[in-house]
């Protein structure tokens, strides 16, 4: 398997990713200067991270046969914004 994704700025901050005939608009808040029309980078990085957290959780689940119903990840990053 080849995974791939490509990206386009569109405007200002935002950049439309396609992959696998997905597409998602990423962008920044209106606080960092950009429209607010998806998530930030960060945001999809904090995301992925917690995606692979579940997905090896019901891996091995699924493998040592431990029933669940329920998986859920919170991955934060402060953010302090810079004072003028």
């Amino acid at each position: 398997a080849r995974f791939q994704s490509s990206s386009r700025l569109v405007e200002g901050f935002e950049c439309e990713v396609q992959s696998r005939g997905f597409s998602i608009i990423i962008d920044e808040p209106e606080m960092l200067g950009g429209t607010g029309k998806g998530p930030n980078p960060v945001e999809v990085v904090l995301s992925a991270l917690g995606v692979c957290q579940e997905l090896t959780y019901r891996l091995f689940a699924d493998k040592m046969e431990i029933p669940i119903c329920v998986v859920f990840s919170l991955s934060m990053i402060p953010f302090a914004q810079a004072v003028e």
